[in-house]
């Protein structure tokens, strides 16, 4: 009975072993992140791609299952040298962002290197043909408005899909944005892009200076048509005072020639007005004028006697 029961126990337990690898090799769990594709005898089994989560397939080599990351990745060029239409020599940097949107379509490329080889390979020509097609100063400008980053990132763009959809081939890939993340310039280049902003610079303070000038010569002009303005008519009303002025003194002289003793005592007057104004003590001489209208009048002497006077 033992042993009848040990081999019992031994065949259940080998039956439940090879249940557990049977339901492994059955069973498969997708990440996160990624999708799946079951493989039939090495040729996939649907188009639809398996989303994250368990299944059951048949057990190998019926069927097998190959994840694929279904994720936004990043694709860097390396910084190398290329020319422009002008010849002129620029270091260029580029990336992409790409994912995979036909699992199926991609495992024809055999790995994620070879993928990625693919990519390396179409950016650098897109990079090689874009900036090839635009002059130095579409990538290196003092004036924002002269740069076509825009322009040459989506000529890449349309240079990597060309590439990856050449000779009617689907690879399974997206590639959702294209871009130049670094630029760089030869010793060579670099002493040119000095010497032309010196120049642009240059040109720019000559044309401010200029327009300096042109404004300084207006602003003097017009102050000076208001200066000649301003003095004549200054001139103008001066010349109208005067002529008042003379025609009064004209009425006052002939009021003064008629009295001449009458003028020049006013005249006295006004002169002696005029000293005492600007000087507190005077030491003056009555005889001389116009100080001898301070002089007290004299009474006239009576040339006659008292005698004379009796004898009449």
């Amino acid at each position: 009975m033992s042993a009848k029961r040990a081999n019992r126990l031994t065949l259940g337990l080998g039956i439940v072993l090879a249940a557990i690898l049977l339901l492994r090799l059955m069973v498969y769990v997708i990440p996160e992140g990624k999708v799946g594709v079951i493989l039939t005898f090495g040729r996939p089994s649907s188009e639809a791609p398996v989303e994250p989560g368990p299944g059951i397939k048949w057990p190998w080599p019926i069927q097998q299952v190959r994840a694929v990351d279904a994720r936004l990745r990043t694709l860097q060029a390396p910084f190398s040298e290329v020319l422009t239409h002008d010849n002129s020599s620029v270091l260029v940097g580029s990336f992409l962002l790409w994912r995979v949107t036909s699992p199926q379509r991609f495992l024809e490329l055999g790995s994620d290197a070879a993928a990625e080889a693919l990519l390396q390979e179409a950016l650098r020509n897109a990079q090689i043909e874009a900036v090839g097609k635009v002059p130095f100063d579409a990538l290196v400008n003092t004036d924002p408005t002269q740069l076509r980053y825009s322009e040459i990132e989506a000529s890449m763009a349309a240079q990597v899909a060309q590439t990856l959809s050449k000779d009617g081939r689907d690879y399974g890939i997206e590639v959702s944005f294209v871009g130049i993340r670094r630029l760089g310039l030869s010793d060579k280049a670099t002493g040119a892009v000095f010497q032309r902003m010196r120049a642009e610079r240059n040109a720019r303070a000559e044309a401010i200076l200029a327009e300096g000038r042109a404004l300084a010569g207006d602003l003097r002009a017009k102050a000076d048509a208001e200066r000649e303005t301003a003095l004549s008519k200054a001139r103008g009303e001066a010349e109208a005072i005067l002529s008042q002025a003379e025609t009064e003194a004209r009425a006052a002289y002939e009021v003064l020639a008629q009295d001449a003793d009458l003028a020049i005592y006013l005249k006295k007057i006004e002169a002696l007005r005029k000293l005492l104004q600007q000087r507190t003590l005077i030491v003056f001489d009555t005889t001389q004028p116009p100080f001898d209208i301070l002089r007290p009048a004299v009474a006239p002497v009576d040339s006659s006697t008292p005698d004379e006077e009796g004898g009449r």
